[in-house]
């Protein structure tokens, strides 16, 4: 068994009425690994062998207790004040669903045919309505570029923009469907627990930063008050 250890990492959440078990496969390494390994702590050969820092899955193990709920732990949430920028953007107005998704990866390839795409890469989701109180075909969804060249581009299915920035709870996520969804429905109970209060002028965005894209995260950014 020194050989072949493993390490599982089970955690469990409230999610309105459903208790819900989250089991993840944290951490196989085989004999020739641990060979590989066998100066360096667990701590570093996780690091290394994911390309994940050990602390974001060791948080990931310790939820939010306020009173009999408990509310599902991102991976670290922390208050940054984004800066105002220009963007390129692409927009579609009507009922959010999988038509979002398709506008993310029509920009995306946008970017990648323009050779845009690099480590700076950063890509806002931002749902600027909401739909209890617009109309679902008149919600307009925006996938934005950070733009930080001049002038930005106009056409083939583009245009350019501004990002008000402001201050934002940021919360880091699995860049997965289900996390982006749990997150999208829980953060307000976060943000509760946490002691911020959101600034309901601002639209909630998520934030794709290629550098964490790569190692399979993302952002949910929620614009709270000072």
């Amino acid at each position: 068994y020194h050989r072949r250890p493993s390490f599982f990492i089970v955690y469990f959440y409230w999610s309105g009425s459903t208790f819900v078990l989250q089991q993840f496969f944290f951490f196989l390494i085989k004999g020739k690994n641990i060979k590989d390994h066998k100066n360096q702590s667990f701590k570093c050969a996780v690091e290394k062998h994911f390309k994940w820092r050990y602390d974001d899955f060791r948080h990931r193990c310790t939820p939010i207790r306020t009173g009999d709920t408990i509310v599902p732990f991102y991976l670290s949430v922390q208050k940054e004040t984004m800066k105002p920028s220009a963007v390129v953007l692409m927009r579609r107005v009507g009922a959010y669903g999988p038509e979002n998704h398709q506008l993310m990866d029509r920009m995306k390839g946008w970017i990648r045919n323009h050779g845009l795409w690099n480590e700076r890469t950063v890509i806002l989701g931002i749902p600027r309505d909401n739909p209890s109180l617009v109309k679902a075909e008149e919600c307009r969804y925006d996938v934005c570029m950070i733009w930080e060249k001049e002038p930005a581009p106009h056409g083939d299915g583009v245009a350019p923009g501004q990002f008000s920035g402001g201050l934002y709870a940021v919360f880091l996520l699995e860049h997965t469907a289900e996390a982006v969804q749990a997150g999208w429905s829980e953060y307000r109970s976060a943000l509760s627990a946490l002691g911020y209060t959101p600034d309901e002028a601002k639209p909630a965005l998520e934030r794709y930063q290629n550098k964490l894209v790569d190692r399979h995260l993302c952002e949910l950014c929620v614009p709270i008050l000072p």
